[in-house]
């Protein structure tokens, strides 16, 4: 009604009552009443109009607002995920460091390395012994080789190369595929360089009883390896 009074020339004022304002606009010179309300209308109209306006921009800005919080929220996961990965991935290298260091360690310790700069002229013929050892006799290979007839040719060409048995251990590690090697690592140290107990240790897990490893070993010295079967373990005679 303030705004009607003000569109018609009448000085109103925020102190005044509606109905002292109506009075004042239909006492007002020139008062039609068709056009006065036709006017109010018009006032009326705009007022909702823009209340909408404004309402709806309102909702907008709301809506942006919420969109640029849930971009930031996933900007947000996306980056605490990146770099809970990168930790893993960090842990699993030094992990698979540790693994690579204490097999190196563990190799060591079990004489699978020889000194090559010892004049000793008994360590020569060691080294010499060591290094021809792996042209006798294949990598293992779980899924082609019986682990029983496997052990027996390694321990026959480690006789048979004059290698100690207290190195067999150290001998036999470089033969074997890495996740064995691991296996065996994890025992404890007096008994993972210990060949008996390593061969024990093999034969349960392939499921193989020291009765069975035997009675095998008797049979394989009866009947020596056929042409076939040495081609099938890929033994390499010097």
């Amino acid at each position: 009604m303030l705004q009607l009074a003000e569109e018609l020339g009448i000085n109103a004022t925020l102190n005044m009552t509606v109905p002292s304002i109506k009075i004042a606009i239909t006492n007002s010179e020139g008062y039609e009443e068709e056009f006065v309300k036709n006017l109010y209308e018009t006032i009326i109209a705009n007022g909702k109009r823009l209340e909408e306006l404004e309402r709806a921009e309102k909702m907008r800005l709301e809506e942006l607002e919420r969109a640029e919080k849930m971009r930031l929220e996933e900007l947000e996961r996306a980056e605490k995920m990146r770099l809970e990965e990168l930790v893993k991935e960090q842990a699993l290298k030094e992990k698979e460091l540790q693994l690579k260091f204490d097999l190196e360690r563990f190799k060591i310790e079990s004489g699978f390395r020889v000194n090559d700069e010892s004049n000793d002229s008994t360590n020569a013929c060691s080294v010499t012994s060591n290094l021809n050892f792996k042209k006798l006799i294949p990598d293992f290979d779980p899924k082609q080789s019986d682990i029983s007839l496997y052990l027996v040719i390694f321990e026959r060409q480690a006789k048979r190369a004059s290698i100690e048995k207290k190195e067999w251990v150290g001998q036999l590690l470089g033969l074997l595929p890495l996740e064995i090697v691991q296996f065996i690592a994890r025992e404890p140290e007096e008994q993972a360089e210990n060949y008996d107990y390593v061969k024990k240790l093999l034969l349960k897990r392939f499921k193989l009883s020291p009765e069975v490893f035997r009675q095998k070993f008797v049979q394989h010295q009866k009947n020596p390896i056929a042409p076939g079967r040495i081609s099938l373990l890929k033994l390499r005679i010097i």
